[in-house]
């Protein structure tokens, strides 16, 4: 169970970055710029590259001179600026003329480096602080190098590097290196694990999504029987890709849209002369409906399948342990993590999500960021199983509860929830990162 000075240490820093003095994220509203739709655009402007090599900016700019104007493609040419996750505001002005319009594009950058403190949170690890260092906008390109370490309950360095569009249709290349080491209470070792993962990938269209790597990945154990190899350390390359279909309104706090992406990936520990063969297969499928302005509801979905048997083809600090913020609230994953696992998992969220504080640029001194506040209810259920025998409703779990979304830079989102188990316990946990995304990872 986490503590509540935890949660209330984790509160304060979320309210001394929302407490500095808001400033509109953008002059534009539906309502200032609706009475020229329908406009002859005669000219498009864009203000603030600075840093920015202005065809970073420019090629998400859909409307251009020429074209009849229409509020939802500005909106949209908006929110695919705040996608490149380089300005801190953008704002559309509008110059009308009789039936024609002029408009100027108006973004503010944000520090092209920025040192800044690390901090990470799992409920099983607990906390971990650190620094690190990032180029959000190296060389003008919208390419991100970043990196930084930690200490406490995990210790790990990384190195990542992302370079969202080269060429073509979204053409990109993301590469992660990352080291970790901790103790593993649940499978009983200490971990030292190992990865070098580099990911390649388009669009399709606007909203397909397609990608492939090849990685490494490494685990050490301090003890006999936790790896596949004898030698206390199992190495795989895993090869695969995925493919996508992402239609959100905004990557950071969407509202609108769907998301979908398939994931098939083989591990094979023989390319090195270790064993240990096996397919993974996994299933992400998530909506955002609109109910208001400022209410949505968020239905996810996930499905994860690995073929072969556990402690032969799949090693067992591979399986799935349900419970805790990032997969099934209401349950200490400490407890239920003993008793409910397995090598594939099922997870299904429903959650309730209205603003408090809508998305506002702040500043300190001359830099400025975005944030916003979110309450939320939400209904969690989830399984783990390694035969189908197991597959069975009366081993899933639902839990439920309430909570809030501090939306803040850097992690882009903290989770404070309280939440009930079927048991009629009592949780507070404690989230880093949108709940969806952070039920994929390997440690959650």
């Amino acid at each position: 169970m986490l503590g509540v000075s935890r949660i209330v240490a984790g509160v304060s820093v979320a309210f001394v970055l929302l407490a500095s003095p808001p400033v509109a994220r953008a002059n534009f509203t539906a309502a200032a710029l609706a009475p020229y739709d329908g406009y002859f655009v005669t000219k498009v402007d864009l203000v603030g590259c600075k840093v920015t090599k202005n065809y970073v900016a420019r090629r998400e700019i859909r409307i251009q001179a020429g074209d009849t104007f229409r509020v939802v493609d500005a909106q949209s040419d908006l929110t695919r600026l705040e996608n490149i996750g380089i300005f801190s505001s953008g704002e559309i002005v509008a110059e009308p003329s009789d039936s024609t319009v002029a408009l100027t594009y108006t973004v503010r950058e944000m520090p092209w480096i920025v040192p800044y403190p690390r901090f990470r949170y799992t409920e099983q690890d607990g906390w971990s602080l650190g620094a690190g260092v990032a180029s959000v906008n190296m060389l003008g390109r919208a390419t991100r190098l970043s990196a930084s370490f930690l200490l406490g309950g995990l210790d790990s360095w990384s190195v990542r590097y992302r370079y969202p569009w080269i060429t073509g249709n979204h053409i990109s290349f993301d590469f992660l290196s990352a080291d970790i080491e901790r103790e593993d209470d649940l499978n009983n070792f200490r971990e030292r694990s190992f990865e070098v993962t580099p990911w390649f990938g388009r669009y399709i269209g606007d909203a397909g999504r397609v990608g492939v790597t090849i990685s490494y990945f490494q685990m050490k154990s301090d003890r006999d029987s936790v790896t596949l190899a004898p030698n206390r350390r199992d190495q795989f390359l895993r090869v695969g890709g995925h493919i996508g279909y992402d239609t959100r309104d905004n990557w950071r706090n969407p509202w609108r849209g769907w998301l979908h992406d398939l994931l098939l990936m083989r591990y094979d520990g023989g390319a090195f002369g270790d064993p240990g063969q096996w397919w993974l297969t996994e299933l992400d499928t998530r909506r955002y409906q609109p109910l208001s302005k400022r209410q949505t509801l968020v239905l996810g979905g996930l499905f994860s399948f690995q073929d072969g048997e556990v402690g032969t083809d799949i090693p067992g600090y591979l399986q799935y342990r349900m419970g805790g913020a990032n997969s099934i609230r209401g349950y200490d994953i400490d407890e239920l993590g003993r008793e409910l696992y397995g090598r594939n998992q099922s997870i299904v969220t429903m959650e309730y999500q209205y603003v408090l504080l809508p998305m506002h640029e702040h500043f300190i001194g001359k830099w400025s960021y975005s944030a916003g506040l979110e309450a939320a209810a939400f209904v969690d259920w989830g399984i783990a199983w390694n035969h189908s025998d197991q597959f069975d409703a009366e081993r899933a779990r639902t839990g439920f509860g309430l909570g809030l979304r501090w939306l803040l830079p850097a992690v882009f989102e903290v989770r404070t929830d309280v939440a009930v188990g079927e048991d009629g316990q009592v949780f507070f946990h404690l989230g880093v990162g949108d709940k969806l995304t952070a039920q994929r990872a390997r440690l959650r």
